[in-house]
């Protein structure tokens, strides 16, 4: 469904704000005041308020915390990163290992995990039958019903002039009933052969019958712009039905399928990311590396299929090595885009280096994307990867993580241990029109606790995935039992609505 863009005001939109804190006021939720000069004052513990020429709003400085213990048994040996990457499927769960080494040193491996009595178990693990050294077999992967795509984007591939050095390989499982791990795989193949140095496989998604795969370093021409791939499921095999590239005046590694992602339940809606993307100015200059993503239709049509690019993406304030598009999530006619660096922060009018999510929702109206609102981190640090690492809608919700961001708290103490921010879209009223609109309101953030996991740089927050039962955080750099970035998963319920 679309979702109309809101009417008013909003506190992402603003752009010179003045700042005042008070200590006698706790906040609850966005409140706007509607044409107000002066600062509330009332015997409240806590506040935090922003007051400009026609509203103040009073703004959450944080949200009900959740203290996450519960973890997946760290499964195979030191340095293997389980948690790198995950999907679940159900009540099944997919883990990446990539520099898992008993298929050879950083080959990579998966992990099969089943959940049973409020716990997950591991099922089986699964190794590419021709994995070699430092494949990173799992780096990317998805799963859906009894299907599962993983990928080893470092694997070289041979042909009759030898190998071709990383030039990825991905490997797509069936399984059974039983979720059995000899089930029968097939590896997908291009119809132009893939070169050195593609990183086919890079990122990976999943919608049905349909793949996306991103290679971001394809060689066309001169040169490296990068590549997405198309693969539909037909007469009981996976034929490549698009190849392209990101469309406009293309630099040397643009890093096109960074990043890709397919609507779930939607396989005609896609997106990808190029956070390589020059930008080019009005004046006919270029901020190198700001970055760019593309929604995609694909349809079929007489039997052919046609991919159209029906949105470029773009930061509000474009700026050098800004790496917009550097993660990407669509679903249920909402996408969101992450940047990693340089964020334009409207709430303080200065150029961060904390990253910034920017949401835009589906007019079905008019058939158009437009831009919802922008999420800056409620806990603002230099490169705290604040929607730069991963993105997950689920329904009217938004997970965004912020691995690398730094906790001094008394529960989780340590440099780069992590963070994890669940927003939820809700409808309100607009006060002078009384009319309805929809906001992303922050409603819970996640962490663990080091006293129980002794651990402090554990990364909590790497990969995520989210069904309407569940919630896997990942946790690479964990470490366990003497075993340093074993790696693990931390594990939720989803009943945060």
């Amino acid at each position: 469904m679309g979702i109309d863009k809101p009417r008013g005001l909003q506190f992402n939109y603003l752009h010179k704000l003045h700042f005042y804190y008070s200590k006698k006021v706790r906040f609850k939720s966005l409140i706007p005041f509607t044409r107000v000069l002066y600062i509330v004052e009332k015997k409240m513990p806590r506040v935090l308020t922003l007051i400009f020429l026609t509203s103040i709003y009073i703004l959450p400085t944080q949200a009900n915390e959740v203290i996450l213990r519960a973890h997946l048994q760290s499964e195979g040996n030191a340095g293997g990163h389980l948690g790198n990457a995950v999907s679940i499927s159900g009540n099944y769960a997919l883990v990446g290992a990539p520099r898992d080494n008993e298929n050879g040193f950083h080959a990579g491996a998966a992990y099969l995990y089943k959940f049973d009595e409020n716990q997950w178990h591991l099922q089986c693990k699964l190794l590419a039958n021709d994995g070699q050294a430092v494949d990173l077999f799992g780096y990317a992967l998805d799963f859906q019903n009894n299907r599962a795509v993983i990928a080893a984007h470092l694997s070289d591939q041979y042909s009759g002039f030898g190998a071709n050095q990383d030039a990825g390989a991905v490997y797509v499982y069936e399984f059974d009933e039983n979720f059995n791990c000899d089930s029968p795989y097939v590896k997908l193949k291009s119809t132009s052969a893939f070169s050195a140095e593609d990183e086919f496989g890079h990122s990976v998604a999943l919608s049905g019958d349909r793949i996306i795969v991103g290679a971001p370093k394809t060689n066309i021409g001169n040169k490296t712009p990068g590549a997405y791939y198309i693969f539909q499921y037909e007469d009981t095999h996976w034929n490549q039905i698009h190849l392209g590239t990101c469309p406009g005046v293309s630099d040397n590694e643009d890093l096109c399928g960074y990043v890709v992602d397919i609507d779930e339940k939607n396989p005609t809606t896609a997106i990808v990311g190029a956070l390589s993307k020059a930008y080019k100015t009005t004046r006919g200059g270029s901020l190198m590396k700001a970055g760019a993503a593309y929604i995609l239709d694909i349809r079929e049509h007489f039997g052919q299929y046609r991919v159209t690019n029906i949105k470029n993406l773009r930061s509000t304030h474009p700026s050098e090595n800004e790496f917009f598009g550097i993660t990407v999530s669509i679903s249920n006619s909402i996408a969101a885009v992450g940047t990693a660096l340089n964020g334009h922060n409207h709430a303080s009018g200065l150029t961060s280096r904390n990253g910034v999510v920017h949401v835009y929702h589906q007019n079905s109206v008019a058939n158009s994307w437009e831009l919802h609102t922008k999420l800056f981190s409620p806990i603002p640090q230099d490169y705290d990867s604040f929607g730069s690492q991963q993105l997950k809608i689920n329904r009217n919700q938004l997970w965004i993580t912020a691995p690398f961001l730094d906790l001094t708290t008394q529960e989780a103490p340590g440099n780069d241990f992590g963070r994890v921010f669940m927003y939820q879209l809700q409808k309100a009223y607009d006060n002078v029109y009384l009319e309805p609109y929809f906001s992303w309101n922050l409603k819970k953030s996640f962490t663990t606790n080091t006293s129980t996991d002794n651990a402090t740089a554990i990364r909590f927050g790497s990969s995520i995935d989210v069904s309407n039962q569940h919630v896997l955080i990942g946790s690479p750099a964990f470490d366990e039992l003497g075993a340093e970035d074993i790696g693990t998963v931390f594990y939720t319920s989803n009943s945060y609505e």
